[in-house]
């Protein structure tokens, strides 16, 4: 645990970027010795807040102890949780001697800081692997004598640093408790500390104040002319605020007389329109009324203008203490003072806070006569927020104080439109039916800071402006706004017949912007409502009515639409099966959508499972040529991509893409991406290459596509262009490598942490084993004489870049080289693994070095096997397999002495030789034609007790043939039946390629094959032909639904199974004796 005053660091270094650790770590700094060290403070940041000490000469060495014990430690941890040494090492740096220092863990009096060259004890610990100094103090352990910070110290620390001393003293309102004497000390030591100027102090007065701490804000402001700190108006402004958020509402009155004191003796600013307005605030708070109208004639003595906020303020508290005609009189105040048009007001928030002051003192039918006189004065009205106000503070007081206000807005709306009627350009008047002032859609807070936009109001207010332009679409969003989103009772639908009713029956047309308006006012039900009621209306709905519609479905507000359909949703949700059904009712009505619709169409029905509405979007899309794509909208098209790739239409991703390049849409990776994975669904070989030399071309291939072109090109065996996407791959990688060694050279400077080093190895990792994979793949695809070259190709790609190639990538290209049998191939990638070996860039793995000594045996270059072998033996990872396979290659470079030097010096080391070792050297003392040496060599397998399996037989056959001992075949045979070893298909080929070889004999000249045996193999031969015609005619016979029967006559026996293996024994043994001349 740390030390009594240490806190835990902030940081792991400085100046690093904290990254997570390589293996689980304690956040809490781990101390590495009992023992206290001494240093000299190197250097420290007031600002940052960290800093270095140098370790001190008589603990030097004690402290280089205990880090080199914790780098041991770190190191085993490491190993145990298998993580990569470049990863575990960049979380820990060397000191050198220094180390990092928090001002968390430093012990002073004051805002927590060191000075350069101070001398100080510490606690050494540990923190995410990097020495930090804890418990930092001055020799002795009293405090450190620090230094007077900066004037760059933040306000923000400080007054988190003030909070953390007011504990649970401070609240909401500063609290009811004051700081013990200990905490009041450290809190004068702090604010002592500091080097500010007034604004700073003024800050940190505000920030103490959002906190909820105005009492040690009070205390700051108490202590500013003691740091010789002149007090200015803002200051006692924000003094003010914090005396009003504690109820102290004659501190207030004294601070404001503080600046009209200051300003009379010329020494500062007279009290400003927001000093009035806090200090109304306070008594508003307060109840205390008298003081409040004082303040307001005062502030009209000294020549200022009441805002909106102060009438606000005004208003709401004589509402709360139940005074509506003081309220009234405010309102009417305010009212005259902005003059004869209402274009001039800044803010709506004095109506609202009567409308609440009305409702709470039982008068909700004033809110119907304060819009009445809006709506008559004023060619504008009253504004969006206004109504929304009235609307959904009386819905909250009473559903009948709800529908008084809503029966007015029907009338008014229908004076409106009759009105508007004869208007001259009374439709062109709707161009633009949205609002212009969005301003504060909320019933009002009442606080100092709510306000508008200034003039927001006088927009569309020119003389030529009817009123119905903004008034009824105003009516109609602000009951969109309130009732409208609770659909379900009925109120809205119900609100706009009644308008458009009472317009009918008064003569008057409603525009179908008006209608719009309703369309987009409510939720998904409404609007539903509202497109039938358009028709009704022989207002056909426009694709912007659906695109309206369609938005609020996708925004899911209120409850789902088309539920008779069974398609509803909750609330809160997106409503896809409206949005898929307005779709359909577009193409029944034909409606052309615009890309608007289209991406809000393949948004909703991907989100309900509905792909085949994603691609008749693009069928209706495709039909329409006259139909721009654009580049916004790439996204969808990437979309809709993916989608035609999951149904199977190559086709269509064809002519989308044709159409994306001919509209000069750029595609980006993701769309290369998509555009390539969903060809590779469809297994569109030819789009594929497409789409691929496409995204080649305009350098936009993300490297898995180049991964996933390699495999593809190989599995449709065009090599080249498989290299050429291994190019790609080799090219990103040592791209990726460059970027990632700038970037970590940049954070390995910053310090000790390193800057994500862990995250950085682990992602290199990944990108590594990948890259190797695709390579490792393709080689070992290249093993014909004719892709062989393209193994050369591949490995000079992987040299050239960072990309090396591993072992194993080595180890699929000897095998490749050695089944093509191409020596030049085998001896270029020897000589270079050879040299890779040397320089440490390959390990030496016992699988490579098996590998080399194959093919150089396929190469038939005994010298080479040799010098591989010695390699293996050297760096001690020779076993029975590669010994193995140094057998078969010295057989296949015909080479009987390595071949039985090899296995004595298997023996010789431990390895006993296996079924395949022997079978190797029979088959290198066969080529020889040493059958002598080979019938020992199988005889030594059965006193050593290994098993002779089927591939042993087979070898030895071959060896006998080709010998020339032909007359121990039979014998073999008979042995390989004893011994219960059932032949295979190499079996019956191998006696195939011995009967070829007795008719190439000389038998005369030899005299070693018999005119029996030569007879008994020949008519083994013909009964094997005999058995498949009569398996052929059984299977006729079948076929014809006749029953199988036992064919009679012949003398050959018949054959219970289809081999000439299972009976060759007994023919050999059954065969009559043949004359002297028959033999000749």
């Amino acid at each position: 645990a740390a030390p009594a005053g240490a806190r835990r660091p902030a940081r792991a270094a400085a100046g690093a970027t904290e990254a997570k650790p390589a293996r689980p770590s304690n956040r809490r700094p781990r101390v590495l010795s009992s023992q206290r060290f001494d240093g000299t403070v190197r250097w420290f940041d007031s600002l940052k807040g960290y800093g270095f000490i140098e370790v001190g000469e008589s603990s030097a060495a004690d402290a280089a102890a205990a880090l080199a014990e914790a780098d041991a430690e770190a190191d085993a941890a490491d190993v145990a949780a298998g993580v990569p040494k470049a990863a575990a090492r960049a979380g820990r740096a060397e000191s050198g001697g220094h180390v990092f220092v928090h001002h968390s863990n430093v012990r002073c009096r004051g805002m927590r800081a060191l000075a350069e060259g101070e001398r100080v004890e510490f606690d050494l610990a540990l923190h995410n692997g990097s020495a930090v100094a804890i418990g930092v103090t001055a020799p002795g352990g009293a405090p450190v004598r620090g230094t007077r910070a900066h004037r760059r110290v933040p306000a923000e620390r400080v007054a988190k640093h003030i909070a953390r001393l007011s504990g649970d003293g401070a609240g909401a309102a500063g609290g009811a408790e004051g700081l013990s004497d200990a905490e009041s000390d450290e809190m004068s030591d702090v604010l002592a500390s500091l080097d500010w100027s007034a604004v700073s102090w003024t800050k940190l007065m505000g920030l103490l104040v959002q906190q909820g701490l105005p009492r040690r804000a009070l205390e700051v402001l108490e202590f500013m002319p003691s740091a010789g700190i002149s007090v200015d108006c803002v200051a006692y402004t924000v003094g003010i605020t914090a005396a009003g958020a504690v109820g102290d509402v004659d501190r207030a009155l004294t601070l404001l007389e503080a600046i009209r004191a200051d300003a009379d003796a010329g020494a500062g600013q007279p009290p400003d329109l927001i000093a009035y307005a806090s200090t109304l605030d306070a008594c508003a708070k307060a109840r205390r009324l008298d003081d409040a109208r004082r303040l307001l004639d005062q502030l009209r003595a000294d020549g200022l203008r009441p805002n909106h906020v102060v009438y606000q303020i005004l208003i709401s508290a004589f509402g709360a203490a139940g005074d509506l005609e003081s309220a009234t009189g405010a309102l009417s105040e305010y009212t005259a003072d902005c003059g004869a048009a209402l274009s001039d007001t800044v803010s709506n928030s004095p109506y609202v806070a009567y409308f609440s002051a009305a409702c709470e003192c039982g008068e909700p039918a004033r809110v119907v006569d304060v819009l009445r006189e809006l709506s008559e004065r004023d060619a504008v009205g009253p504004r969006l927020g206004t109504y929304i106000a009235a609307l959904s503070i009386t819905d909250r007081h009473g559903a009948d104080s709800c529908q008084a206000v809503l029966d007015f807005l029907e009338q008014d709306a229908v004076e409106k439109l009759v009105r508007g009627q004869t208007a001259s350009g009374y439709e062109s008047d709707f161009s633009d039916d949205e609002d212009d002032d969005e301003e504060d859609e909320a019933s009002g807070s009442g606080s100092v800071g709510d306000g508008g936009s200034a003039g927001s109001n006088a927009q569309g207010a020119s003389p030529g402006t009817h009123p119905v332009r903004h008034q009824v679409p105003r009516i109609l969003r602000a009951a969109g706004k309130t009732i409208g989103r609770e659909s379900s009772d009925g109120r809205m639908l119900d609100f706009v017949e009644r308008i458009v009713d009472g317009a009918n029956a008064r003569g008057a047309l409603v525009p179908h912007a008006v209608m719009r308006q309703a369309l987009s006012a409510g939720d998904a039900r409404n609007a539903e409502s509202m497109l039938v009621l358009m028709r009704e209306m022989e207002l056909e709905p426009s694709t912007e009515d659906y695109n309206i519609s369609m938005s609020i479905a996708r925004a899911g507000t209120g409850t789902g639409a088309r539920g008779s359909k069974g398609a509803g949703s909750a609330r809160g949700k997106p409503n896809d099966a409206a949005v898929i059904g307005w779709w359909e009712e577009m193409g029944e009505y034909a409606l052309d959508p615009d890309w608007f619709t289209c991406t809000q169409v393949v948004s909703s029905a991907l989100r309900a499972g509905r792909p085949e509405v994603v691609e008749d979007v693009w069928e209706v899309l495709s039909a329409d040529a006259d139909v721009v794509m654009v580049q916004d909208h790439i996204a969808m098209y990437t979309t809709i991509m993916r989608v035609l790739g999951e149904r199977g239409n190559p086709v269509a991703i064809c002519s989308l893409l044709q159409r994306m390049l001919e509209d000069g849409i750029e595609m980006d990776a993701y769309a290369f991406r998509t555009a390539f994975t969903a060809l590779e669904a469809c297994g569109h070989w030819e789009g594929m290459k497409w789409s691929y030399a496409y995204g080649c071309a305009k350098d936009r291939i993300p490297n898995d596509v180049n991964i996933k072109m390699v495999y593809a090109a190989l599995e449709h065996a065009d090599y080249k262009l498989a290299v050429k996407a291994i190019d790609r791959v080799t090219h990103n990688f040592h791209r990726a490598e460059r970027r990632s060694g700038r970037g970590s050279g940049a954070k390995g400077g910053a310090g000790a942490g390193g800057g994500g080093g862990a995250n950085n190895a682990v992602a290199r990792l990944n990108r590594v084993r990948r890259a190797h994979r695709v390579c490792t793949v393709a080689v070992s695809k290249f093993c014909t004489q004719e892709t062989v070259h393209h193994v050369l190709d591949v490995m000079k790609l992987m040299w050239a870049s960072k990309l090396h190639p591993n072992h194993i990538t080595y180890s699929a290209a000897l095998k490749s080289a050695a089944a093509a049998q191409a020596g030049d191939v085998v001896e270029v990638l020897l000589a270079r693994l050879d040299q890779d070996l040397r320089d440490g860039l390959v390990s030496t793995h016992v699988i490579t070095l098996t590998h080399a000594v194959a093919a150089a045996g396929r190469a038939g270059d005994a010298r080479a096997v040799e010098a591989w072998l010695a390699r293996a033996e050297e760096v001690g990872v020779g076993d029975e397999i590669i010994y193995t396979v140094g057998v078969e290659a010295a057989s296949n470079c015909n080479d009987v002495e390595m071949a039985a030097g090899l296995l004595a010096r298997m023996r010789a080391r431990g390895h006993a030789p296996n079924a395949y070792t022997y079978s190797a050297l029979i088959d290198c003392l066969g080529k020889r034609g040493l059958t002598d040496q080979a019938m020992q060599a199988f005889e030594s397998m059965r006193e050593e007790g290994l098993e002779r399996d089927v591939m042993v037989y087979n070898t030895l056959l071959l060896a006998v043939a080709a010998g020339g001992e032909f007359h121990l075949i039979a014998g073999l045979l008979d042995e390989m039946r004893t011994d219960g070893v059932s032949p295979n298909a190499t079996t019956e080929a191998v006696i195939q390629r011995i009967l070829v070889m007795i008719d190439d004999v000389d038998l005369v000249s030899k005299g070693s094959f018999s005119a029996l045996q030569r007879q008994t193999l020949t008519r083994a031969l013909k009964l094997e032909a005999a058995a498949a015609a009569r398996a052929s005619l059984v299977a006729a016979d079948l076929e014809e639904g006749a029953t199988a029967a036992a064919a009679g006559g012949g003398g050959a026996p018949r054959l219970d199974r289809g081999s000439i293996l299972d009976t060759l024994p007994d023919e050999l043994e059954h065969t009559p004796a043949v004359s002297a001349g028959a033999r000749d």
